[in-house]
């Protein structure tokens, strides 16, 4: 069952090389969409960084079946393939901004202006936040990936980045293949429905500063 409760994610303060920096703080796994801690078939484990230049997230997928989906951006990839998405919301706002990236190393971007039920122009064709960058590669077991989403395009959506900013976040995997009989939908944080757009679930974002990262690990660790 779910038991809806609010997730802080601490994020810590990245240079380069996200896939391979150490220890577990802004590490998390996804469950079961609509539950609260069922695993997937296929398991998917992340890690989320901060920097001044923007927000970052590398996944490692369990896959058996890759479905690379169609080879081109700014599309809805999740119809298609196999696809990883990544929802970024300034607190307080009702925008937001979904996010995919695929097997493939193709990328789309979505900017809700409104809850995404209510009128609004085309969230994937009416905005020019195009700067994403993305990177996938196949590993032996499934695939990896990497999103990194630019300062300048945050603050344009939410006005601060960084440290006293409020942000919210969501990941969702689109999960393909021919022992599912539909695809298999995880996420992070636990939702109360099979819906990634549940914005008022979603995890809010602790950025760690600089030097803060070994002490909230230490305090893991008590």
């Amino acid at each position: 069952t779910y038991s809806r409760r609010m997730v802080v994610l601490h994020v810590p303060h990245v240079g380069t090389g996200l896939a391979d920096s150490q220890g577990e703080v802004g590490t998390f796994r996804l469950v079961v969409a609509g539950s609260a801690n069922d695993a997937p078939a296929e398991s998917t484990e992340c890690r989320a960084g901060w920097s001044e230049r923007g927000f970052h997230l590398f996944a490692r997928m369990r896959d058996s079946g890759i479905v690379p989906g169609l080879n081109e951006d700014e599309v809805l990839h999740f119809r298609h393939g196999d696809t990883l998405e990544l929802f970024l919301k300034p607190a307080g706002t009702a925008c937001y901004a979904e996010m995919y990236v695929t097997p493939r190393g193709r990328k789309s971007t979505l900017f809700f202006r409104a809850p995404r039920r209510e009128p609004q122009p085309d969230p994937l064709t009416a905005h020019d936040y195009r700067g994403l960058r993305v990177e996938s590669r196949r590993v032996d077991g499934g695939w990896e990936a990497e999103m990194h989403v630019p300062a300048e395009e945050l603050r344009a959506w939410g006005g601060e980045w960084g440290p006293g900013s409020g942000w919210t976040f969501l990941v969702g995997r689109y999960n393909h293949g021919s022992r599912f009989p539909a695809p298999e939908l995880s996420v992070f944080p636990p939702v109360s429905a099979v819906d990634f757009h549940r914005t008022r679930e979603y995890a809010m974002l602790e950025f760690v500063p600089p030097s803060g990262a070994s002490e909230i690990a230490a305090r893991r660790r008590l």
